[in-house]
């Protein structure tokens, strides 16, 4: 077994590993350079030497106890390079190897016979643009307790060095099969590579379930398969081999769900043109890549055969249409990538077909939480905040034109500069000669961007300032002098009800933030179920049209008891984010319906929210009672419930005021309002019948909310002692903000009763939004944050406090039709320029690599 300890990638477009990253998470081919000039070996050299620097650098290791593998093909083009010019010599020894099992098998004897790492390296022929290494040694290395005795002391040194070194991945098993001569119309492919599948997992005492990932890449981009008939097989070889694995009898017995969702198949194509062993080698780092960091690939567009579509349920793999995290569940101990590749043999002109087995890392050096550290991701995005201040609005314009004066001459680093604008701004508030300033924050990907947004800037800021200037994309300016000598301003987090998550909301958050994994981790001992991974990720096969979606939202609808887990758990995430990461602590919340809950959950009242978690899948409130087969209706509307193929309950919104309403209730005794939004805003729940025929009564459009859940009426309150049990949970002896309830439209005491008394009458009663925000409002409160999907309560807030004096801020963290990043920036760049310090330094910096520790024979050094 091979420890993976060190990794990088580089091409001339996307250099480093980072970039690297990106780029295969987002699925973004990444474009070659036609470096001819490599054919002057000397540049080759000198490129690669400070790429391998850099691998062994990062982990104190020294190439004098490293044994190099050059990973090449038939013409050992690469190695004669190598050889020539005398390169790399300072390595302990040198070998090359023609394909990528052979690689392995030879640093797996290397390194458990020389007891050291082994580099395995390898460039990209086809253009001379792309290096990649892998540097990896014998697991035993990084035990404690091996020992080994030598009077060497450069070699003792560089083994206790190498047992503080992180493990990326583990390279479990490889092995490679002779395929049949190919032909477009033989079968013998397919069969080869399926028996081979099954051989491969049977030896290795794997069943499908426990293949995580199946990773597919092919190699041969030659003339003779232009048509791509190999890869037809290969990928039909491989449904056949899970589609007979799955058949067993034992198997059969599987929940359907279970079996028919389990194993992603994916591919990595991110080249359009690549020599064939560099490419098999950066799919090994891709697939390394997933489990250390912890997420699923989507494959390329129309990577799934539309003529295989028929043989996938019986599979039980199934396909992504974007990139997302990986979320383990409570019965996975270890998470299995199985990378399959079709190679053409380089002697012989043949294919040949490679399994390499990878699983993620079994820590045994003390580490913990691997994917909780800033993983660079963030600062991959291309979009950054580029803040600029001023003393007053006219030297505000001075500034905004004097960088636009500059952008042409700049020659720096886009990300560099706007790091270096964040810090000029956090250097305000600590100058003892600075009382007051003002603040743009400019959204931009590149100086040509920025160049645009200063223009509008330049345009849209007048003085005085009648209302904030923002643009689309999310550049901002609020207008406000920010005082450096006063305490940070109060701020607001509101939670919505579960009914405005939706299919694929939050799907990069920890992947942009992943500092928050350990948080949710402390919360839920199953991220699966707790993030609802089956319902908010849908397994297609492909790109799902809109009635597919409506069918998506649906599903995950149909169990209260889901859907609420779900909103907790993301809203949870999201408050872990901003109060952490972001360092944007809240003074004051309210929760809106069922956000009540996810208000006392997030901002952590309860010592073990996951107890929550297991009672909302187990009680019969959520599941049966009030949502379901809605059991509450058979004693209360008997002759209705015995209707089938119609929906007992339905929840609406209406354009209404609440006295037109109740002046209609007594003709419409089955409809209640549970809700009112805004002075002419309610939800209306109940009969369906009833709930549409008050609406045309009134000439208005009553818009189904797809929520049948009976909440918020007099016909919830049998349930209200469960409701007491159900959320009396121990607390948190402190919480630092001020939690409001519309139990009671005041701020809840954080005791174990109260809480629990709160919520319940809060999801029996109904819910008066404007009285709660008012009072919010009363108490000084002017920027809410919307903590959940939509941007909803957001505008009822304004609507609701229109008529203030003072300037009221909403903002929503989440939207729709609006990636994760960007959603985030759209939030932050208000407050910043209010004054709320935030922290943006992930959005300059951090990388993959871990840190490792500077062994010398006294102590370790950072």
């Amino acid at each position: 077994m091979l420890s993976v300890i060190g990794l990088d990638v580089s091409f001339t477009s996307v250099k480093g590993i980072d970039a690297f990253d990106y780029h295969l998470y987002r699925n973004k081919p990444i474009s070659l350079n036609n470096n001819e000039f490599y054919m002057d070996s000397q540049q080759l050299v000198d490129d690669i030497y400070p790429f391998v620097n850099g691998v062994l650098s990062a982990n104190h290791i020294v190439a004098s106890c490293v044994d190099l593998v050059a990973l090449d093909d038939a013409k050992n083009i690469f190695s004669d390079i190598i050889k020539k010019n005398n390169c790399l010599a300072d390595f302990a020894s040198f070998s090359h190897a023609n394909e990528i099992n052979q690689s392995l098998q030879l640093a797996k004897q290397l390194s458990f016979e020389n007891h050291r790492p082994t580099l395995i390296l390898s460039i990209n022929q086809m253009h001379f643009d792309g290096m990649v290494a892998l540097l990896v040694c014998d697991k035993k290395l990084l035990n404690d307790e091996f020992y080994l005795d030598t009077k060497d002391q450069l070699h003792l040194a560089q083994l206790a060095q190498i047992k503080h070194c992180h493990c990326y991945a583990e390279i479990n098993a490889t092995s490679v099969e002779k395929l049949a001569n190919f032909n477009a119309e033989n079968e013998s492919v397919t069969t080869n590579i399926s028996q081979h599948i099954q051989q491969f997992l049977f030896q290795n005492k794997l069943k499908t379930k426990h293949i995580d990932s199946f990773l597919l890449s092919q190699n041969d981009k030659s003339e003779k398969h232009a048509f791509k008939p190999l890869e037809f097989s290969h990928q039909k070889g491989c449904l056949h081999a899970f589609s007979s694995l799955n058949s067993s009898p034992l198997l059969h017995e599987l929940n359907q769900k279970t079996l028919f969702a389990n194993s992603l198949i994916s591919n990595v194509d991110l080249l359009d043109s690549a020599s064939e062993n560099f490419n098999t080698l950066l799919a090994l780092v891709s697939g390394i890549l997933c489990l250390d960091q912890g997420y699923r690939i989507a494959g390329k567009q129309n990577f799934i055969d539309q003529q295989l579509i028929k043989d996938y349920p019986l599979s039980g793999l199934y396909a992504l249409q974007q990139s997302t995290s990986y979320l383990p569940n409570k019965t996975e101990h270890f998470r299995h990538i199985l990378l399959s590749q079709i190679c053409s043999d380089n002697f012989s002109l043949g294919d040949s077909h490679h399994l390499i087995q990878l699983s993620v890392a079994n820590q045994i050096n003390g580490e913990e939480n691997e994917r909780s550290v800033n993983n660079g991701f963030l600062a991959q995005q291309p979009s950054k905040p580029v803040i600029v201040t001023a003393c007053n609005i006219s030297v505000l314009h001075q500034n905004l034109n004097k960088v636009l004066n500059n952008v042409k001459e700049l020659e720096q680093n886009f990300n560099l500069f706007c790091e270096q604008q964040y810090h000029l701004f956090t250097e305000n508030f600590s100058d003892e000669n600075i009382e007051s300033f003002y603040c743009i924050v400019l959204i931009a990907c590149s100086f040509s961007t920025l160049e645009k947004q200063i223009q509008l800037a330049l345009h849209g800021i007048t003085e005085p300032m009648v209302k904030p200037w923002k643009t689309p994309t999310g550049s901002y300016f609020s207008g406000e002098l920010i005082q450096t000598k006063q305490d940070q301003s109060s701020l607001n987090f509101v939670y919505p009800g579960v009914g405005a998550l939706y299919v694929g909301m939050g799907k990069d958050l920890l992947r942009l933030f992943p500092e928050s994994y350990h948080r949710l981790l402390t919360m839920t001992d199953d991220l699966a179920a707790a993030l609802q991974d089956n319902l908010m990720t849908p397994r297609s096969l492909s790109k799902p049209d809109k009635t597919h979606i409506i069918e998506y939202e649906n599903l995950l609808r149909d169990e209260l008891a889901n859907i609420a887990e779900a909103g907790v758990s993301y809203a949870c995430l999201l408050t872990t984010i901003f109060q952490e990461q972001l360092g944007l602590k809240a003074t004051s919340a309210a929760g809106y319906s069922m956000g009540e809950v996810s208000m006392f959950a997030a901002l952590g009242c309860w010592k073990s929210p996951h107890v929550m978690s297991q009672r909302l899948r187990e009680s019969p409130i959520f599941t049966a009672q009030l949502s379901g087969p809605l059991k509450r209706l058979d004693n209360e509307w008997p002759k209705l419930a015995k209707k089938t193929g119609t929906p007992l309950w339905e929840s609406y919104h209406i354009k209404a005021e609440l006295l037109q309403v109740e002046a209609l209730l007594e003709s419409f005794p089955r409809v209640y309002i549970t809700i009112i939004n805004t002075p002419d805003s309610l939800v209306i729940a109940g009969d369906p019948e009833q709930c549409v025929a008050l609406s045309k009564q009134l000439s208005v459009r009553a818009i189904a909310l797809n929520v049948p859940n009976i909440i918020h009426c007099p016909l919830a309150k049998s349930e209200y002692e469960n409701m007491q049990k159900l959320y009396s949970l121990d607390i948190k002896e402190k919480v630092s903000c001020k939690l409001f309830s519309s139990s009671c439209y005041l701020p809840i005491p954080i005791t174990e009763k109260a809480i629990a008394t709160s919520i319940s009458k809060c999801l029996t009663e109904q819910v008066d939004f404007p009285r709660l925000i008012k009072q919010l409002a009363a108490q000084g409160e002017r920027v809410f944050i919307e903590m959940g999907a939509g941007k909803s309560l957001g505008t009822w807030i304004e609507r609701i406090l229109k008529d203030d004096l003072t300037t009221v801020t909403c903002l929503s963290v989440n939207q729709k039709n609006l990636d994760d990043h960007s959603a985030i920036l759209k939030t932050i760049a208000p407050l910043i320029s209010l004054g709320y310090q935030v922290n943006l330094q992930s959005f300059f910096t951090g990388t993959i690599i871990r840190p490792v520790k500077k062994y010398n024979c006294n102590n370790l050094v950072s």
